[in-house]
């Protein structure tokens, strides 16, 4: 007795996913360090090789950058690889910004390729912040006819202060800060 049948080849599947774990925008103090965290996930079918290929695409004179990949850490331009089964993920990937007191953004953008399907590709760009601690921003408040009210620079009412002074208020996203004179 001989059996016949079909033998139906099975596609490879080489997808993946790609995620920042942090915030991709960080605003540090001058001298500061942003250090952002990402997850790389191998949702396909078969097992991969990633080609990690991290890049300054907006630097700042005298910042610096490093990324880092299963404990080995090399500056950006230099190609990584990783290796990942199906159903596997690596958490150990990261780029860390080292800043100065010189004001600026700098944009670092991280790209993972697979090698099984190199149509398969996902970038994730960072951004790293350091300005002045205080906006220049001044809003003058009057006695009259409306006191002890706050107005932005736009005049929207804002709050009410008791005591004339100068206020510093920081923003809901914690970035920097408003300088807010009252008069009396």
């Amino acid at each position: 007795m001989i059996l016949v049948g079909w033998v139906v080849p099975v596609q490879a599947d080489y997808s993946f996913t790609f995620v920042c774990r942090s915030d991709t925008l960080q605003q540090v103090i001058p001298g500061g360090v942003a250090v952002y965290y990402f997850t790389l996930s191998n949702t396909g079918t078969e097992p991969d090789v990633y080609l990690f290929d991290c890049r300054v695409l907006q630097g700042v004179p005298g910042w610096s950058a490093i990324y880092c990949l299963r404990g080995r850490c090399v500056e950006p331009g230099v190609p990584m690889f990783d290796s990942l089964a199906p159903g596997a993920m690596d958490t150990t990937i990261d780029i860390t910004v080292f800043t100065t007191n010189t004001e600026g953004t700098a944009v670092v953008q991280m790209t993972v390729t697979s090698q099984g399907d190199p149509s398969q590709v996902s970038s994730i760009k960072t951004y790293t912040r350091v300005s002045c601690g205080v906006e220049e921003r001044v809003t003058y408040l009057e006695r009259k006819p409306m006191h002890n009210l706050m107005f932005d620079y736009a005049g929207r009412r804002v709050g009410t202060v008791l005591t004339p002074g100068v206020y510093f208020v920081r923003r809901d996203s914690g970035a920097g800060f408003k300088k807010i004179v009252v008069l009396r």
